[in-house]
């Protein structure tokens, strides 16, 4: 019993034979695969086939299923993310500034292929109600980050910190 796995990445339905090295039989089981998996984004379609060599008959059993997007925490990669605009830091809620409050948001929040801040949550905002959690989210959608790689190829990454505001 041999095992082998092929991975297909934005598969264009546009090319098949032999311009997209598939034949049309092999193009036809891909392409009714991708219109079923409905992925997330419309720009990217992930594929795994598992060729598997059946003993005793001759030829190849194909099992395909779609990948999900894949987040991994910090550490999981081989780099990981990073601000790149280090002078920015978020403003100070003007109620916290006028009355002189000290405050931290925890947030969560993933930096995707291209280096933005999405999905982002805030976890805690001490104190509560003044804006802390609002003006993170505010420089989180105001950044750039370079993206985590995994073998030099950008990944999303779930990043959880502390943002302390110190008036003093």
């Amino acid at each position: 019993l041999s095992t082998g796995c092929l991975w297909l990445t934005n598969i264009n339905p546009r090319l098949p034979g032999k311009r997209s090295g598939y034949n049309k039989k092999e193009y036809k089981a891909i392409k009714s695969v991708l219109r079923r998996a409905k992925p997330s984004s419309p720009v990217s379609r992930t594929v795994q086939l598992d060729l598997s060599v059946v003993s005793g008959g001759e030829g190849v059993a194909v099992e395909a299923g779609v990948i999900g997007v894949i987040t991994y925490k910090t550490g999981e990669t081989d780099t990981d993310a990073r601000v790149i605009d280090e002078g920015k830091e978020p403003s100070t809620p003007l109620r916290a500034r006028r009355e002189n409050v000290s405050g931290e948001v925890i947030g969560l929040w993933v930096v995707n292929e291209s280096g933005y801040a999405v999905e982002i949550e805030i976890l805690k905002e001490a104190p509560p109600g003044y804006g802390f959690g609002k003006e993170v989210r505010k420089y989180l959608k105001s950044i750039r980050f370079k993206p985590a790689t995994i073998k030099n190829v950008p990944v999303r990454q779930q990043i959880k910190q502390k943002i302390v505001f110190d008036i003093h």
